[in-house]
């Protein structure tokens, strides 16, 4: 299973114990636009700063640690969703759209 394939399942699965990730990034949205005080929060910005949240977590910890790259691809392409616009319907992963693409490979951060 590549990155991206297992990202999805995460994505999917996590929807049964964490809710619709519309929703929760709705709700995210708000809570840290009333945090910060400044200029409002949409829900792609809380899916990129989650992303940033684990690129932080890369790199300041066990690098070799594949559930932090999960991690980030998953809120990458929730942001992508919701840049798009998506409907409040299941994610869906077309398959076929993504078949040309390299499957995972290691990943090396810094200077291993």
């Amino acid at each position: 299973m590549n990155i991206l394939n297992e990202a999805i399942s995460v994505v999917e699965e996590r929807a049964k114990t964490h809710g619709d990730f519309r929703v929760v990034h709705e709700t995210i949205a708000e809570l840290w636009t009333t945090y910060a005080g400044m200029g409002k929060f949409e829900s792609y910005d809380v899916a990129m700063m989650m992303a940033l949240v684990k690129v932080g977590r890369i790199i300041a910890s066990d690098q070799r640690n594949d559930d932090n790259y999960v991690d980030m691809v998953g809120y990458a392409y929730l942001a992508r969703e919701l840049k798009r616009g998506a409907s409040d319907g299941p994610v869906e992963y077309d398959q076929e759209e993504y078949a040309d693409r390299e499957p995972y490979q290691q990943v090396s951060v810094g200077g291993d």
